[in-house]
């Protein structure tokens, strides 16, 4: 199952958005390994649950996380169209994904 994680360390100031594509059985386990690295956790997703926005689906490593967006700062809230629907999205640097495809304007 992939994951997607948005997490912020408020002592470096850096948000990151990470995918874990295998390497953990359960989301809360992904979110506890964050937690365990300094970062709280944004949001949170299943595969199931979010769109891409502008980041491509990530290719399965089951062995690691994948750094997929960094800035210095919080994540962005932010709105991503697609088909014709607004949705409530989040971005960190130029990377954006929807969170919850469920909720939209």
């Amino acid at each position: 199952m992939l994951y997607r994680i948005t997490a912020y360390n408020e002592k470096e100031n850096i948000s990151v958005i990470m995918d874990s594509n295998g390497k953990f059985e359960r989301i809360v386990d992904f979110s506890i390994y964050m937690y365990q690295n300094g970062f709280s956790t944004i949001e949170i997703s299943e595969s199931d649950t979010f769109l891409d926005g502008n980041i491509k689906p990530p290719k399965s490593f089951p062995n690691h996380v994948i750094l997929r967006a960094c800035q210095y700062g919080k994540p962005k809230t932010t709105t991503f169209e697609q088909n014709g629907i607004t949705y409530k999205a989040i971005q960190v640097n130029r990377k954006i994904y929807v969170p919850d495809k469920n909720k939209h304007f």
